[in-house]
């Protein structure tokens, strides 16, 4: 089920929560839910920030993260002035928002391990 028809569902569920003897709580809830997903979606959907520099990069604590960015000597310099090592981003020949920059890292050798296959195949299945 995708977003909008689980919302779609939450929603036909409050209604009907509003018809019956709920409880008020309950129903609180349901709309807490219900909003917090429904912004969630709208935050993914209207993000129209395009990005030229797509990579990864390991921070203190050993986390690896994706990274976007749109300069790349900058981003490399912040990074490492924060302590991130195996810092490994490349320039994409045209900016694109972050889903289709992380489409265009499947491919790459620079992204071939398996840990990076596996961030990416995460991050697409938000």
């Amino acid at each position: 089920m995708n977003a909008a028809t689980e919302m779609f569902a939450t929603r036909a569920r409050i209604i009907d929560m509003l018809n019956s003897n709920v409880s008020a709580k309950r129903v609180n809830k349901q709309i807490a839910r219900y909003f917090r997903k429904s912004n969630d979606t709208l935050a993914r959907d209207t993000d129209h920030r395009e990005y030229d520099v797509v990579g990864t990069s390991i921070m203190h604590n050993e986390v690896k993260k994706l990274r976007f960015a749109n300069n790349l000597r900058k981003r490399i310099a912040k990074l490492r002035n924060s302590n991130h090592t195996h810092i490994n981003l490349i320039a994409l020949d045209s900016a694109c928002k972050k889903r289709e920059a992380v489409i265009r890292m499947i491919n790459r050798a620079e992204f071939s391990d398996d840990d990076t296959q596996a961030m990416i195949a995460d991050y697409l299945r938000k």
